[in-house]
């Protein structure tokens, strides 16, 4: 389903007033900590089933660029201890249900010429559609 990310993404906005941008980081400022999302690539469908609907598992990684390395980790730590083993819910027509479950807990990925420390970590998304 296309938005999951949307969706999770305005999850986290409202839990931990965090501004996440797709896929690229936004400019790059001195003092600025950043917070992108990307899908991994998954599978289609792990489960069809005989009504047409199928389980989906779609797994989102979350990278945070920040100046401060802790920050970076806490901040990356605050979103897995947000989603992991939580339930999101979207009442509208379709009343869709995601599972969050952590795949990963934070981990260093790079300190930029500039300075800056990236970390990622992964998170499961488990719907039906």
């Amino acid at each position: 389903m296309k938005g999951i990310a949307k969706l999770v993404n305005e999850y986290l906005k409202k839990k931990l007033d965090l501004t996440i941008y797709n896929d690229v980081f936004a400019d790059d400022k001195a003092g600025a900590t950043d917070i992108i999302c990307r899908y991994d690539p998954s599978e289609a469908a792990e489960r069809r089933f005989i009504d047409g609907t199928r389980r989906v598992e779609e797994q989102l990684s979350f990278y945070c660029r920040s100046p401060n390395a802790t920050k970076a980790r806490d901040t990356l730590d605050d979103i897995i201890k947000t989603l992991d083993n939580h339930h999101i819910l979207r009442i509208d027509d379709d009343r869709l249900v995601c599972q969050c479950e952590a795949v990963t807990l934070p981990q260093f990925v790079d300190m930029s010429d500039s300075g800056k420390t990236t970390y990622t970590c992964t998170v499961k998304i488990i719907y039906r559609e």
